[in-house]
């Protein structure tokens, strides 16, 4: 026993070491490792004890190839940003799932690339990942829709919508969160109102649709929308910085800013304080941010609850290859405006 392990140091043990280590057969280790039965105890014991020692650990995908079953117990999630700490929570939510089932999640980032999508998803197909779950960048979903119609691999689609409805989705109420931050910052007397917009809308379905409700808010206050409060792919701090800076130096600047992403929101409440207006325009951000409830005024932010969509986007999936086949459903999760104090400063106040 003391050689074989002297053996091993620079590989993993097989299951022709294990069967050599207790002194039986190939077959008897494999009975055991898959829970087979019929193996005498003491001729178990030896096996788990040589097991142990050894450090075996199954090989799953070859015992994938040797199966009938074309499952892999495996499922792979393409995230956007793999550093944002909302993808993280989204993670979190598809474990919670998985884990129950015994199923390991492979993830990766698109990095908000098109190209990079489709070798991401391309590499966990070639692995033969039992389903996929992703947060789609681009028009281009041709390889996911061949993998869906000629090999009915499940796909949900996770916080954006897809240019073709060909799998589930689970979203965010993009728009109806959107509205509801512009309309409360309109009810505390503000009529201009600045758009921090994280992606194009014509690229993005939740950037298109916080655009609309943003829009849809002005409108029916009756408020005309002015092109120059609203600047787009504001999606990182800086870039938050910089176009709070830029909206701030207006001839006839917003009193109020609605920064439609996390990392924005992050620029727009830097700049403020280094501007000294923090307490002068009032603020509110879609998705919350770390040490939102900290800084002074608090951040007034919508809420989204991201583990509850990777929660609801797992269970999806799993319905989907437990034998589900009816037509994509889409699920709009809800959002809730929590009131922190930056979107609570009126116009009267600052006056």
């Amino acid at each position: 026993m003391a050689n074989a392990t002297q053996d091993l140091q620079h590989r993993r043990p097989t299951l022709r070491d294990v069967a050599e280590a207790a002194g039986t057969s190939v077959k008897t280790v494999s009975r055991v490792v898959n829970n087979e039965g019929g193996v005498s105890p003491g001729l178990l014991k030896r096996v788990t004890h040589a097991i142990e020692l050894l450090g075996y650990r199954p090989h799953h995908a070859a015992a994938a190839l040797r199966s009938t079953s074309t499952s892999t117990r495996t499922i792979g999630f393409v995230q956007v940003d793999v550093g944002n700490p909302f993808f993280a929570s989204v993670f979190r939510g598809i474990e919670d799932v998985a884990h129950d089932k015994a199923v390991r999640v492979l993830t990766a980032s698109s990095d908000a690339d098109n190209r990079r999508q489709n070798e991401t998803i391309a590499a966990f197909i070639s692995r033969r990942v039992d389903g996929l779950i992703v947060i789609p960048v681009g028009t281009d979903l041709d390889l996911l829709e061949t993998e869906v119609t000629k090999h009915g691999t499940p796909v949900v689609f996770l916080d954006l919508m897809p240019p073709k409805l060909i799998g589930d989705v689970v979203l965010s109420d993009h728009f109806g969160g959107a509205f509801t931050a512009t309309r409360h910052l309109l009810d505390h007397g503000h009529t201009r109102v600045g758009f921090l917009c994280h992606a194009d809308p014509a690229f993005y379905h939740s950037a298109g649709e916080r655009l609309r409700g943003y829009t849809q808010g002005l409108e029916q206050a009756g408020i005309e929308l002015d092109p120059s409060l609203v600047i787009q792919g504001v999606d990182t701090p800086a870039l938050g910085a910089t176009a709070t800076r830029r909206l701030m130096s207006l001839p006839e600047p917003p009193t109020a800013v609605f920064a439609s992403h996390n990392y924005s929101a992050i620029g727009l409440v830097q700049a403020l304080h280094d501007l000294g207006l923090e307490q002068r325009v009032a603020t509110i951000s879609f998705a919350d941010i770390d040490l939102a409830d900290v800084v002074e005024p608090g951040l007034t932010v919508i809420v989204q609850d991201p583990r509850d969509l990777g929660r609801v986007a797992g269970e999806m999936l799993f319905r989907r290859l437990n034998g589900f086949t009816g037509p994509p459903e889409v699920v709009v999760r809800d959002v809730a405006l929590v009131h922190r104090g930056s979107g609570e400063i009126s116009y009267q106040e600052r006056m």
